[in-house]
């Protein structure tokens, strides 16, 4: 699981990728966000061009990250040079009927961000 909580490296790292599509979660591990991450991360990993970090700690963000998020926003995927947002939503959006992550729906909210 790739966390930002003390490290900034693996954000810094992915917004430096010229190609790199890169999703940001807020959350914790312990939450649905988590879960999201974990299936975006394992659904993704052959992808190398993108990025799945999971923000547990809000503040470790500079404030023009912060910015990213709107107020209703669980997640952001940034892409282009320097990133900007591309999608962004709730959690939800990336969540089955049943509530469970939802690989199809993550990997189709990567392909709107590679889109635009």
């Amino acid at each position: 699981m790739t966390r930002i909580s003390t490290d900034r490296k693996p954000l810094d790292d992915a917004q430096g990728d010229e190609d790199g599509t890169v999703m940001v979660l807020k959350g914790s591990a312990g939450a649905v966000t988590g879960d999201i991450h974990d299936t975006a991360e394992q659904g993704v990993k052959k992808q190398t061009w993108r990025y799945v970090l999971l923000v547990e700690k809000f503040e470790e963000l500079e404030k023009d990250e912060r910015d990213w998020f709107g107020a209703d926003d669980d997640y952001v995927i940034l892409r282009g040079m320097p990133k900007e947002v591309r999608v962004h939503g709730p959690k939800e959006d990336l969540l089955s009927k049943g509530g469970q992550p939802a690989i199809t729906r993550i990997r189709g909210k990567f392909a709107e961000a590679d889109a635009r």
